[in-house]
């Protein structure tokens, strides 16, 4: 049967617009939840808010459960300690923000409600960005056994975040640091890459809950420039992870998988044991181990 085929709906070309930057802090926040669960199964809620100018972290509120009044009163906290409400708070169309309380706040104090398209989650990028870091360095690389020890590890990643870590789209400085040097509101420039001259490779960083680098003495084998860790299916204490090395753009790359034994409860979280080949070993050591073959 000659039957006539169907042609390709095609969508009009659209300029691709820029997400601008405040000139001024406080003049728009981004705000977004996120997901996750404890070593029991229980799920808890993240609600995540962020400073536009200078990507600060303002608040990363944990609990089960985060309605539409509970995160209004984590918006009224970070007002009081900032002197400040936002003359614009960017989020998506969630149920706890289309809903009359969220409505009836951004009345009360002349507040402006930015909802970005539906599908569209680069419109609401700074916070966005922030979410993968968190859950990259913090959710993914933890098994936690309790609220407490998430909130704990989440403050002390917010400080780091804030105060202590260079970003690149900040000319290379701290939020905090930026937002002081750029007090008259100045939009910051882009930052230039900076060559590399000493080869590095990233390690799991357990205990601070990042991926740090560590110089390496120079030799005639050129070593990793980083490597990437990603979690996957767990089955009861045992998830498995896969490590992929890498020296570049383009360059050669390796990967190894294991599985890994959450052993715990400890100040920081749950320690991680790698059990590549029937031998426990700490994840620490066999991630080194593991480099200095590649």
């Amino acid at each position: 049967m000659n039957l006539k085929r169907k042609g390709k709906k095609r969508l009009p070309r659209t300029t691709r617009k820029v997400l601008a930057q405040p000139l001024a802090p406080n003049f728009c926040w981004s705000i977004d939840f996120m997901r996750d669960t404890l070593y029991s199964g229980r799920t808890f809620r993240t609600f995540n808010a962020v400073d536009d100018y200078n990507r600060e972290v303002l608040a990363v509120e944990v609990d089960t459960s985060l309605p539409a009044g509970r995160v209004v009163r984590v918006l009224d906290r970070i007002t009081e300690e900032r002197g400040h409400y936002p003359e614009n708070l960017r989020m998506d169309n969630g149920p706890e923000f289309i809903g009359s309380t969220m409505a009836a706040w951004s009345e009360t104090h002349g507040v402006i409600l930015e909802f970005i398209q539906p599908g569209k989650p680069t419109q609401n990028s700074y916070v966005e960005r922030f979410n993968r870091t968190y859950r990259t360095e913090v959710l993914d690389l933890y098994v936690f056994n309790s609220l407490t020890e998430v909130r704990d590890m989440t403050e002390e990643f917010i400080r780091e975040y804030n105060e202590e870590r260079p970003h690149e789209s900040l000319g290379d400085m701290p939020p905090v640091e930026f937002a002081a040097r750029r007090a008259g509101g100045i939009p910051c420039p882009p930052a230039t890459p900076k060559p590399s001259t000493q080869s590095i490779y990233s390690q799991m960083a357990l205990k601070q809950g990042t991926l740090q680098s560590r110089q390496k003495n120079s030799s005639a084998r050129q070593k990793p420039q980083g490597v990437r860790f990603s979690r996957g299916n767990s089955r009861g204490t045992l998830t498995h992870l896969r490590m992929e090395a890498f020296r570049g753009p383009g360059a050669q790359r390796m990967h190894a998988e294991c599985w890994v034994l959450s052993v715990g409860p400890q100040p920081s979280g749950s320690a991680w044991w790698a059990w590549p080949s029937g031998r426990l070993r700490h994840l620490d050591f066999f991630v080194e181990a593991w480099l200095e073959y590649f």
